[in-house]
């Protein structure tokens, strides 16, 4: 969501040009929450990285706890990020350490 968008567009560019499977889904409009289109567009994904700006009550961000919740039951492995809280930016090294992250993970992390 937001302006985290533009900086992973850069990062999946120089991904896909490495011939690595990489995608963005925008979220546009937390609610009503997307969830049947966000269904189908992770159909055949394997692995999610979800980058939450904000933390809320627990230990992940609202935009993961969201998006586990519409895809219970699927086979995607759902990894949640904790990033730029308080303003801070969020860089292509973070990302990138996000999607590398991903899939080894069993809970949520914070960049730095």
């Amino acid at each position: 969501m937001g302006t985290i968008c533009g900086t992973s567009r850069v990062l999946i560019d120089q991904l896909r040009k490495k011939g690595e499977k990489a995608g963005l889904i925008k979220v546009k409009s937390f609610r009503p929450f997307p969830g049947e289109e966000l269904k189908k567009a992770t159909e055949n994904t394997n692995t999610l990285a979800v980058i939450d700006r904000s933390i809320s009550l627990g230990y992940e961000g609202p935009l993961c706890s969201e998006v586990k919740s519409s895809l219970y039951g699927q086979k995607t492995k759902i990894s949640g990020f904790i990033a730029g809280l308080g303003g801070r930016d969020v860089t292509i090294s973070h990302l990138n350490k996000a999607l590398s992250k991903a899939g080894k993970t069993k809970k949520t992390e914070w960049l730095q």
